[in-house]
């Protein structure tokens, strides 16, 4: 079984000889659905629509763009602008607005004791993997995994290689991180990111699980 060398915690392309090994030997994983559903976001501050608008695609719901998804809300207090980027609990919102039935929000901050809340998460995304009509969304400091850009970022989870202790992550290119595409993130290391705050709402970031 595959195990990165070195620094364990740096990003590995999905592109790369060991990334494509992980993404083999992943027992839980989206990625054959999720993978080819990957667009390049359109708006600089728009993540939570472009990933959104990826579920919406690998499940064959509409709306399929950042655009239709404001559009296609339909429900109390819909979300109309990201400009200032958008809350975990707004991002559960949306996916409400969407017609999503089932709606999971998990704010990663505070959750006790260090060691068994990364159990616990770890373990609430793998769980959530195994369901072919489930999705998990992602909401973590790009700065924190080493992705660059001091901000937080919204991304799909496709996969989790166990052996490397890895989650897949479908970021996407954009027009300030125009080199960016799937990679494998140490699960640590992102729990670690999803437990910083949010500047917007004043409370830590997490991850959502959703379904039809």
């Amino acid at each position: 079984r595959s195990r990165p060398s070195g620094d364990t915690t740096t990003p590995i392309a999905v592109a790369s000889p060991l990334g494509r090994r992980l993404l083999a030997e992943a027992t839980n994983s989206q990625y054959d659905i999720l993978g080819q559903c990957v667009r390049p976001q359109r708006g600089r501050s728009s993540c939570a629509l472009a990933a959104a608008a990826l579920v919406c695609r690998s499940l064959g719901t509409v709306p399929a763009d950042e655009t239709a998804v404001l559009a296609a809300q339909r429900g109390p207090a819909p979300l109309l602008d990201t400009k200032r980027g958008v809350p975990l609990a707004d991002l559960a919102r949306l996916f409400e607005n969407l017609g999503f039935r089932r709606v999971a929000t998990t704010h990663v901050g505070g959750l006790g004791n260090a060691e068994a809340s990364e159990a616990r998460i770890v373990d609430a995304i793998r769980a959530a993997l195994a369901s072919r009509d489930r999705r998990v969304v992602l909401n973590f400091s790009l700065d924190t995994v080493g992705l660059g850009g001091r901000w937080g970022h919204h991304a799909v989870a496709a996969a989790y290689h166990a052996p490397s202790n890895r989650v897949c992550v479908l970021d996407a290119p954009t027009s300030l991180r125009p080199w960016a595409g799937p990679v494998w993130l140490d699960a640590g290391v992102l729990v670690r990111a999803m437990a910083t705050h949010d500047y917007s709402s004043g409370v830590s970031r997490g991850f959502v699980v959703v379904g039809l």
